[in-house]
């Protein structure tokens, strides 16, 4: 198994359908304020990431981003798939599997 912590963009409830990404490839050294900030660049609207971590609390480099709807999170994966972050690494985005 694996433990995760999570950093909440927006406690409110917004009361609609929200929908989230997988993210892997992130820097092993990357928070969840920082993979909230990527989309914020975009202008998209975040409720919370979290992180993946092992049994022994290092970074799985692999995390989850909830967005306020759908349209958010499918443009997420459009403009984040593949971008180039710190080390040189390409991010890999794509929808997460309910």
């Amino acid at each position: 198994m694996y433990k995760q912590k999570s950093y909440d963009n927006d406690s409110s409830s917004q009361g609609g359908q929200t929908s989230s990404v997988f993210i892997t490839n992130l820097p092993s050294d990357f928070n969840e304020k920082q993979m909230l900030d990527i989309f914020k660049d975009f202008g998209m609207k975040t409720i919370k990431a979290k992180l993946l971590y092992d049994d022994a609390g290092k970074s799985k480099c692999a995390g989850f981003v909830e967005f306020a709807s759908s349209t958010d999170a499918g443009d997420a994966v459009k403009q984040a798939n593949n971008l180039n972050v710190e080390g040189g690494k390409r991010l890999n985005v794509q929808l997460a599997r309910k």
